[in-house]
């Protein structure tokens, strides 16, 4: 019975943490898209960063909807995420272009969903594009320390990653889920690192323009 209570109680949480996050992810991203497209840059924001987290979710879409008991919480998560990158993404093409290397790299991101048509390939598939995550997102503390300028950065998107990181990494140990424990505590630091610095240097750029 307590086995039962602790998988309810677990469930519950999945669902509550995936719906939270769904809807303050998706306020993180409008807010980013609506930097980039008011200022007409995309400066400091990272292509690769961006563009390999909208194939992250789409293979996280495909695994979801692949599964015997599809997880539709999931999916929506997923495919929201997806949704709120195109426009991040189209103005970054817009506004900063994209440079023959962010061109390859975009590339085989895209390609590399294609190992889902055959469905025994989805779950590893996934699995790789979590791991990949981690390093897609420091890409973008890099972008800014490269730049010595947060550009059209925006914090909140990040201040939710950390809450999101957290709060993953924490149901990672506490349901014992492989993949989180894994890829979930590394996103904290990384968040933290990118919000110090883009206040840094926001703060930094300010003082330029001032002076």
């Amino acid at each position: 019975m307590e086995l039962d209570q602790l998988g309810w109680n677990l469930l519950t949480l999945s669902l509550v943490g995936t719906i939270s996050f769904s809807v303050l992810g998706a306020i993180g991203l409008w807010k980013q898209s609506g930097a980039i497209w008011k200022l007409k840059s995309g400066k400091s924001v990272s292509v690769s960063y961006m563009s390999f987290y909208f194939c992250y979710f789409a293979a996280g879409l495909i695994h979801s909807l692949s599964l015997d008991d599809k997880l539709i919480t999931l999916a929506i998560h997923c495919f929201g995420r997806m949704a709120f990158h195109v426009p991040i993404l189209i103005g970054l093409w817009k506004f900063k272009r994209f440079t023959a290397k962010e061109k390859v790299l975009s590339s085989l991101f895209f390609l590399g969903l294609l190992f889902a048509v055959v469905p025994s390939n989805r779950e590893t598939l996934f699995l790789i594009y979590s791991v990949g995550s981690i390093a897609a997102y420091i890409a973008q503390p890099v972008e800014i320390i490269i730049n010595k300028d947060s550009g059209s950065v925006e914090t909140v998107l990040h201040w939710i990653y950390l809450a999101s990181a957290s709060f993953w990494a924490l149901y990672g140990f506490v349901a014992d889920d492989f993949v989180l424990k894994w890829t979930a505590p590394p996103n904290i630091p990384i968040s933290i690192i990118t919000i110090i610095i883009c206040l840094k240097y926001k703060n930094t750029s300010k003082q330029v323009a001032l002076g």
